[in-house]
């Protein structure tokens, strides 16, 4: 069982790929992401993530890791796109089936928001989840986040339009 307690957050490493493989090889998964995160996952797909998350010099991409330090999803904060966004950034996140209702979610995004706002000066983050994504809106608003209305086919995902929900948090250190 995982706990607020027994989770990491660290860089990706060569090593977790084949973890990555078989814990994003997850129907439950890809469902809830955009086309990017492809369902079967393969060993292929693993390496492409790798080198994406290299080559993005993000440095607040992360891996989440349990007690033992097996990779257990994955979580980031990137910069919005579009010049009049640079306080901006965009959050993604995925955890596997094993790890989630026991906080860990709740706590990285907690965690990565503070290092987004406190040590590299976003101001805002957004997230936005698809409609029928009900657990990912409630570990938003536990995390602080509000709910700030409904993209009304704001996304496709496997052909099919989809509602996305706009969920933000505001810096406190807000000028």
């Amino acid at each position: 069982m995982h706990s607020l307690t027994e989770f990491n957050l660290r860089t990706i490493r060569e090593s977790d790929l084949e973890t990555l493989t078989k814990i994003a090889d997850d129907l439950s998964i890809s469902e809830m992401l955009t086309d990017n995160f492809p369902f079967p996952y393969t060993e292929s797909d693993a390496r492409s993530f790798y080198e994406l998350v290299h080559d993005s010099n993000n440095p607040l991409w992360f891996v989440i890791t349990d007690a033992t330090d097996a990779m257990i999803g994955d979580i980031c904060v990137r910069p919005k796109k579009g010049s009049n966004y640079s306080h901006v950034g965009v959050l993604g996140y995925w955890l596997s089936k094993s790890a989630r209702r026991h906080g860990v979610m709740c706590g990285a995004i907690e965690r990565v928001v503070e290092i987004a706002f406190t040590t590299y000066g976003y101001l805002r983050v957004e997230a936005d989840v698809f409609e029928h994504n009900h657990a990912s809106m409630k570990v938003l608003e536990k995390a602080g986040f509000q709910h700030e209305g409904i993209l009304l086919k704001g996304a496709q995902k496997n052909g099919v339009l989809r509602d996305l929900h706009l969920f933000a948090r505001v810096s406190v250190l807000r000028p």
